[in-house]
C-alpha cells in the first residue's frame, strides 16, 4: 500500500469570520441558490435523529455535492425547540468538505 498524506485544515468562528466578508456569504448563497434551481447541487433527502420522545429536538447531517466546483460536503446542525438557556436553537455546528475527485478530506 503506499502511503499518502491528506491536509485537513480546521478553522474556528473567528478565522472564517476574519476570511469571509458579509457580501462574499450573500455573493455564495446567492449562486448557491441558483446552482439548485439548475439541478446542478445533489443533496440527499435528510433524516433527523429526534433525541427526545416529544420529536421537538433533533440533529440531523445535511450532506450535498456540487459537481462543479469538485467538493461533496455534510454539515451537522442541531434544531432545538425546547433548548436550554443561553443556548441557539439552530445551530450548524461542523462543516466538512471532501475533494470529490479522491473523496479525502480537506477543511472542518
Amino acid at each position: 500500500m503506499t502511503d499518502y498524506h491528506v491536509d485537513i485544515r480546521v478553522l474556528s468562528k473567528a478565522e472564517v469570520e476574519s476570511l469571509v466578508s458579509y457580501r462574499d456569504v450573500v455573493d455564495t448563497v446567492e449562486e448557491t441558490f441558483l446552482a439548485l434551481a439548475r439541478h446542478e447541487i445533489f443533496h440527499p433527502i435528510k433524516e433527523p435523529i429526534w433525541v427526545d420522545d416529544g420529536r421537538a429536538n433533533m440533529i440531523m447531517a445535511m450532506a450535498a455535492h456540487i459537481k462543479s466546483q469538485q467538493v461533496a460536503g455534510v454539515k451537522w446542525v442541531n434544531m432545538y425547540e425546547n433548548q436550554q438557556p443561553g443556548y441557539p436553537s439552530c445551530a450548524g455546528s461542523i462543516l466538512l468538505l471532501n475533494d470529490d475527485r479522491n473523496g479525502q478530506p480537506y477543511a472542518i
